[in-house]
């Protein structure tokens, strides 16, 4: 059970492997028996360039936790990983024992292929979690300026992602790129040249992520914002 009693949403990053998809399908299936959450599961394999960053943009905004598979140690998901960790989730990553890349991530759920061991550690990790994640959201929502409960982006936070796009663009025009209705790296065109004003939702989400990250950092660092 969620923290305001509502169901958790969690995300769930795998590779796109059929025999990894299955055993962790029926692992997930479990769990959601178990504790009061839905899962989405995302293999990025079967997505890409701007409708890969959609989704992942439209899911991590709706996720209370992100489960990450590590297992094939595909780049696809490590990247994925990046990009939900710069919307400000902290993903658990679960993978086989054995597996090198565990030796880097300390907090990693690491397991033998015993399905009702795992079943019950992430029953336990996933409310744990997203009890943490909350209580930063709280925080640092608070910090910076944004209505804890609505999450609404303050004037502050709005101001900063529209320059962020303005200084994006800025360079990009000085490199030679141009408005184009498809990105096309040879000819230097890009849909997101445009004024902040005319971005989709899911693009100025982004910048504001980008201005909100900034803002936390400097919170984070003892800096205090005032106007």
């Amino acid at each position: 059970m969620s923290l305001s009693g509502t169901t958790l949403n969690v995300l769930v990053l795998t590779p796109f492997c059929e025999p990894v998809r299955s055993f962790y399908g029926g692992v997930i299936h479990a769990v959601a028996a178990k504790i009061d959450a839905t899962f989405e599961m995302l293999s990025c394999e079967v997505a890409a360039g701007q409708y890969l960053i959609e989704r992942l943009m439209a899911a991590s905004r709706s996720a209370d936790v992100v489960v990450a598979v590590l297992d094939l140690q595909r780049p696809n998901v490590i990247f994925e990983i990046g990009f939900v960790r710069a919307l400000g989730h902290d993903p658990i990553c679960v993978t086989q024992s054995g597996n090198p890349i565990a030796a880097f991530l300390p907090d990693a759920c690491c397991h033998d292929g015993d399905r009702r061991l795992l079943i019950d550690r992430l029953c336990e990790l996933i409310p744990a979690r997203a009890a943490r994640n909350h209580a930063i959201a709280v925080r640092q929502t608070t910090a910076v300026g944004l209505d804890a409960a609505s999450g609404t982006p303050s004037e502050l936070v709005e101001s900063l992602a529209r320059t962020v796009h303005q200084r994006w663009q800025e360079q990009r025009r000085a490199e030679g790129w141009s408005f184009g209705s498809r990105r096309n790296d040879i000819q230097k065109t890009h849909p997101g040249m445009v004024d902040y004003e005319m971005l989709s939702d899911s693009e100025r989400e982004y910048d504001r992520q980008t201005a909100l990250a900034t803002l936390q950092a400097m919170v984070e660092l003892g800096y205090r914002i005032t106007r």
